[in-house]
């Protein structure tokens, strides 16, 4: 089933005008059907064909042909027209034109007086806001040269403070009764009169004045306490937070005070202020004096012993309150170190038992020594008790070798009972001592000489 398009829709899709389609389609180079409306519609296909093709040209009559009268007769309608040709019809047609003309004049006159109503309307909006412009840029430039005065009137009355300040005033001095009178005068609005700008200011800076002598007076003060503290919180480098906490405390408490306190109240207020510090101080230093004792209380003890004693005691001591009693603190000390004094002394312990066991080795192989030195000494008597007896005939030996042989084999049977003989008596006599090689002789001999 094929689609049509109307002469608008195929105007669009070829970009044209929907006058020239429908001409085209007149002129029949186009090809179209009517709807049951009388509508002219273009079929799909050949929608698509005059895309591809191109829009034909518009056929024109051939150059000097002439319309063809009509023939007499009956009145007959021309192709094209709705009636035949009359200079009433003409007339007609002539009426058409006209009236079209007369619609396009008004047309166009509407139109001229709305842009004519816009442009008017235009020119006078432009106007109005020109004058706005021009209304706020002499507000601005009014507000920007009342500041303008406002700030000359401010600088000039700033330099006024600062002139009434005495040279030698400290560069602060200077800079707060700056900052207060810009404070003071930036919030009024608008600036009162000279007279009262300038009671306002020497308001001021009298009472920088006052309050910067109250300062220096309550430096001083300060500074006078300070000097009463202990030498360790003044010196000491440990101790420089707790002297930057004392001045902190003393300064704010005395800054507390009215302008006009006594020197007298402001040093008690500081000394009372130093007070939670000097306790602090005092209980850190009878903390470190309980630690030191730490050496006396765990004798013999190695320097890591030592040392975790006294992390173990600084521990405890830190679960105390400030201000706890000695007896307290020792007591917290003592109990703290009971596991490492224990440990010390099962150390010391071992390590005497391990001396001890050196010192008899040490002993006994001194004693070994001495012995096995002795028996060297006194085994030759092995040799005469061998001749003693040969002379008694107790002994006969096949020759002198035979006597040397027998006598090394002794030597070698006795030295070793002659040397623990000597380490069980190392005071025995040298008497003693050959009658001990003699027994060990008797012992042995006659093994040696079966051998």
């Amino acid at each position: 089933m094929d689609l049509y398009y109307s002469t608008g829709q195929v105007a669009e899709e070829l970009n044209v005008t929907q006058d020239l389609i429908r001409r085209l389609c007149q002129a029949g180079v186009i090809k179209f059907e009517l709807s049951p409306g009388g509508q002219l519609r273009i079929a799909k296909s050949e929608v698509e064909r005059l895309k591809q093709t191109g829009l034909p040209p518009m056929p024109r009559p051939l150059p000097g042909a002439r319309r063809r009268a009509p023939a007499s007769g009956p009145a007959t309608t021309t192709a094209g027209l709705c009636a035949p040709p009359s200079d009433a019809l003409i007339h007609s047609a002539e009426q058409v034109i006209l009236l079209g003309n007369e619609v396009k004049a008004l047309r166009l006159q509407r139109r001229k007086e709305v842009e004519l109503d816009h442009l008017r309307k235009r020119e006078v909006r432009l106007q109005r806001e020109g004058q706005e412009q021009e209304d706020a840029e002499r507000a601005r430039q009014s507000a920007i040269d009342a500041e303008r005065s406002r700030q000359e009137r401010l600088l000039t009355w700033e330099q006024f403070a600062l002139g009434v300040v005495p040279a030698d005033a400290p560069p602060e001095l200077r800079l707060e009764v700056h900052a207060a009178v810009r404070t003071r005068l930036s919030d009024l609005e608008p600036l009162p009169a000279d007279a009262t700008c300038r009671q306002l200011v020497e308001s001021i800076v009298g009472s920088a004045m006052r309050r910067s002598g109250s300062r220096k007076e309550s430096q001083a003060v300060v500074q006078r306490v300070m000097r009463t503290l202990p030498l360790d919180i003044r010196y000491e480098p440990v101790y420089a937070q707790a002297k930057d906490e004392a001045l902190h405390l003393m300064t704010e408490a005395v800054n507390q005070l009215p302008l006009d306190a006594d020197p007298e109240l402001k040093e008690s207020v500081a000394r009372r202020a130093a007070v939670p510090v000097l306790e602090r101080y005092q209980h850190q230093k009878a903390c470190e004096a309980v630690i030191a004792s730490l050496t006396k209380l765990i004798p013999g003890a190695s320097r890591e012993e030592r040392e975790l004693g006294r992390r173990e005691v600084t521990v405890a001591l830190e679960q105390l309150p400030e201000g706890a009693s000695q007896s307290s603190l020792e007591a917290v000390r003592d109990q703290a170190i009971l596991p490492i004094q224990d440990a010390v002394r099962r150390r010391l312990d071992c390590e005497r038992r391990q001396v001890d066991e050196v010192n008899r080795k040490r002993q006994e192989v001194s004693a070994r020594s001495s012995a096995e030195l002795r028996a060297m000494l006194t085994i030759s008597h092995v040799d005469e008790a061998l001749r003693i007896m040969e002379k008694q005939d107790e002994l006969e030996f096949d020759s002198f070798a035979d006597r040397a042989n027998t006598s090394a084999r002794l030597k070698e049977r006795i030295r070793p009972e002659l040397v623990e003989s000597l380490v069980r008596t190392p005071a025995m006599t040298a008497a003693k001592l050959q009658e001990r090689i003699v027994e060990l002789m008797n012992v042995h001999l006659d093994s040696v000489l079966e051998s």
